[in-house]
């Protein structure tokens, strides 16, 4: 057995772990039951730092199934049902399709740990002139996603969308407890790991939620400029995602909560420095009618 002290970043860090296998861990801090997620830096068998994410159990036990993390897998499926090809995650955390053309609709179904919070899909696709695109697939039924093609020519002064939010009047109480949770949102650069002091808040903003069951939140996802473009937008919805689970697990219901993402898009920091850059790593968040 080792232990593995927290850092600075966030990270508990262990000397080695052993390569292409499970590993438990046993989290030992006072506010352990509202922790869902933690991230464990190591040194792999090439002597280089590696990180990992690891879950908690129904056993109150964090857990990294190395078969399961290596499986996550999305299928493209024809109009009759049969899978036409499929992909695994890249080393950033994209499913490619290569070569796939984008002037007709796809049908795409995912194999992944929970599959019911996720609402879309970013997903990266090659071009024959070897030029990359995303393009993005709405969940339709449990892990199905659809993409659906749009003439570029039919776009002709789009509409103001139907249903603008339209924000809650928030007491003075209710406002510190969401911008407190707001505030003490912290993650490491090219991270979607919620820091761990974070947690209590998120507490206290799940209790208000749950006490105002009319109304909704939609969490925004943003991050620095550090990256590619279409990685900090995949990052900034895994941030808002990894929001969304928290709450979630404290018992707010999936109806009450929308997820934006916006990449490295409005900054509301300088990104030259690493003070700007930490808030602009951040997930917004707005009570909604």
């Amino acid at each position: 057995m080792s232990v593995g002290l927290l850092n600075d970043d966030g990270f508990f860090v262990f000397e080695s772990l052993p390569a292409g296998q499970n590993h438990l861990f046993l989290l030992e801090t006072t506010d352990a039951k509202l922790i869902e997620d933690v991230q464990v830096l190591y040194k792999n068998d090439k002597g280089k730092n590696s990180i990992i994410t690891v879950s908690k159990g129904k056993d109150q036990l964090f857990h990294y199934d190395y078969l399961e993390h290596n499986q996550e897998r999305l299928y493209l499926i024809g109009i009759n049902g049969d899978t036409l090809m499929s992909s695994l995650k890249n080393s950033d955390g994209f499913y490619i399709f290569e070569k796939l053309p984008l002037d007709q609709n796809y049908i795409f179904k995912l194999e992944e740990k929970n599959v019911e919070l996720i609402d879309d899909l970013i997903i990266l696709v090659g071009s024959e002139k070897g030029k990359e695109q995303i393009i993005k697939a709405v969940r339709t039924r449990e892990n199905a996603f659809s993409f659906e093609y749009l003439d570029p020519l039919a776009i002709k002064n789009p509409e103001l969308i139907n249903n603008p939010d339209v924000p809650v009047v928030l007491t003075e109480f209710e406002k510190k407890i969401v911008t407190t949770a707001f505030e003490s949102l912290k993650f490491n650069t090219g991270e979607s790991i919620i820091h761990l002091e974070s947690y209590t808040h998120l507490e206290k903003l799940s209790e208000l939620l749950l006490e105002n069951g009319d109304w909704k939140i939609r969490l925004i996802g943003y991050t620095d400029d550090v990256g590619t473009i279409n990685f900090n937008l995949l990052l900034s919805k895994r941030r808002a995602e990894t929001v969304k689970k928290a709450l979630v697990k404290r018992g707010v219901p999936l109806k009450m909560i929308l997820v934006s993402y916006f990449g490295e898009e409005k900054p509301i920091a300088d990104n030259k420095t690493e003070e700007g850059r930490t808030k602009n790593r951040r997930v917004e968040m707005v009570i909604l009618q």
